[in-house]
């Protein structure tokens, strides 16, 4: 690792924006700067992506914490999006393709600029709405629960595999979720804005 490293953050808080940074850019090691943005040791995983500008593929390497699941940090949901599992807390992304042998080297490189930008406009925003609808659900089901629309039994069934989908799907769609999760949901729905517009009377 030589020099200065552009790399960007992806925020465990979805609220918050991704942001980029100058890895190698201050007085700390490169490893020291990773822990203290991802929290504290961390592990590496990968995913191939394309750099539009050129059409070319590169290796992006995403820093985690390497125990943000057994620590329960937060679902960082951008980053699952992006790496296709589920991470937890904050998490540092760069290219690891040399930018002249166009190989991996196990090294940390610039991360291409317009991928970057492909983050914060598309996938930060698509997984901020899906954290949003998510949260609306949850709430609607909770609701539904409080008013008898659904049983414990059924509100327990819709918790446990929402969960279960979490951890192996995290595209937020709903369009496989089972017919008796999505009808059980529907109903809960319904419910809360029947209550939102007897609320608004």
């Amino acid at each position: 690792m030589y020099g200065m490293t552009m790399a960007a953050v992806l925020p465990a808080d979805i609220a918050q924006e991704p942001y980029t940074f100058l890895l190698g850019g201050s007085n700390a090691s490169t490893v020291d700067e990773i822990q203290s943005k991802v929290g504290g040791v961390f592990d590496a995983v990968t995913m191939r992506a394309v750099n539009e500008d050129d059409m070319s593929s590169f290796v992006m390497v995403g820093y985690i914490h390497d125990e943000g699941l057994i620590l329960d940090l937060p679902f960082n949901a951008t980053a699952s999006t992006l790496f296709g599992r589920e991470l937890r807390g904050d998490v540092v992304i760069v290219s690891g393709t040399n930018p002249d042998t166009h190989e991996y080297d196990g090294e940390n490189h610039d991360l291409p600029m317009n991928f970057y930008e492909y983050i914060v406009h598309v996938m930060h925003k698509s997984a901020r709405e899906s954290v949003a609808v998510s949260r609306m659900l949850a709430s609607a089901v909770s609701l539904g629960l409080m008013g008898g629309v659904i049983t414990q039994e059924e509100f327990e069934y819709l918790q446990k595999y929402a969960e279960l989908r979490g951890q192996t799907d995290v595209s937020g769609t709903l369009d496989s979720m089972p017919e008796r999760w999505v009808s059980l949901v529907t109903k809960c729905v319904a419910y809360a804005i029947e209550q939102t517009e007897k609320d608004g009377e």
